[in-house]
């Protein structure tokens, strides 16, 4: 996928790279989809502030959240053109994306 990097865990490079996304949305939808993987342990302090920072983002911020096998949690953060996008959670079974993301924070 174009666009696509792996980050590591760790918070201060998550800070770095999803700040950097943040904070410049417009030119990253003129270029088109801008996305970002990250993995976090579920609870942990670094998922609960990047869950809370997501949250406060505008609403052309669609989040993809994944839990692998390894029951880490992966953040999926895509700009895209569409002027409402939308949370949600892809698993083996499918849950409401407010739930999971409330669920992840505790």
């Amino acid at each position: 996928m174009v666009g696509l990097c792996a980050i590591p865990a760790s918070l201060t490079l998550a800070r770095m790279s999803f700040a950097s996304a943040l904070s410049s949305p417009k030119s990253a939808v003129q270029n088109g989809p801008v996305h970002h993987m990250i993995s976090l342990e579920a609870g942990s302090t670094e998922t609960k502030q990047l869950l809370a920072t997501l949250r406060r983002q505008p609403d052309c911020l669609s989040v993809k959240v994944l839990l692998g096998e390894d029951q880490k949690i992966t953040l999926w953060q895509e700009w895209s053109h569409s002027d409402a996008c939308t949370a949600f959670w892809s698993a083996q079974k499918q849950e409401n994306a407010g739930n999971v993301l409330q669920r992840l924070a505790l």
